[in-house]
């Protein structure tokens, strides 16, 4: 009898380790299971939404690089305005001497010409904007040099119709010989 009673009593033990195998650790172990596979998927979407953005902002920059880049330079051959390739974008050095009439933020009709050109083509680019101002002090020079770069910042958003969200200006004090008005596409 006390066999029967060992051998029931491991038939009970069984039976309850299967049961709550089957009931309680099986369920919780194909739930994880299904997480897992969820998360995987989610981590797979992730990667294709992250190479889709890299891809859109390489995109960005190949407009920015080629497209305007190319074109400004065939359309700008002159020494008003350089342009050179940073690591985000393209950058514009404008030269006031050659633009604006003397001592004064209004362009000559050449120079009037050469900003249409730029500003027109800046245009086309989508992204972000960045007036830099630099000045070596704040004397008539200086201030001349900024009411240049708001007339620039002006003609972007009126004529040429910039969101005003997109353009950033800035005055920097440099050192004397460094000053000038540089635009930076992003």
């Amino acid at each position: 009898m006390k066999a029967f009673i060992k051998n029931l009593l491991l038939v009970i033990i069984l039976i309850g380790v299967i049961f709550i195998y089957f009931k309680e650790y099986k369920p919780k172990i194909e739930k994880y299971n299904k997480l897992k596979r969820e998360e995987q998927e989610i981590i797979k979407e992730l990667n294709a939404l992250k190479l889709k953005v890299d891809s859109l902002s390489e995109k960005k920059q190949d407009n920015i690089a080629k497209y305007t880049y190319e074109s400004i330079q065939k359309e700008l051959k002159t020494d008003s305005i350089r342009v050179w390739k940073t690591g985000e974008g393209l950058k514009f050095e404008v030269n006031e001497r050659k633009i604006f009439m003397r001592k004064k933020s209004i362009p000559t009709k050449e120079g009037e010409k050469m900003l249409g050109k730029l500003l027109s083509n800046i245009t086309n680019v989508k992204g972000n904007i960045k007036i830099e101002i630099l000045v070596d002090s704040l004397d008539k020079n200086g201030r001349l040099k900024i009411d240049r770069g708001i007339y620039i910042l002006k003609q972007m958003t009126g004529k040429y119709g910039i969101a005003r969200d997109n353009v950033e200006i800035s005055i920097v004090l440099v050192k004397k010989g460094l000053s000038g008005i540089n635009i930076e596409l992003k």
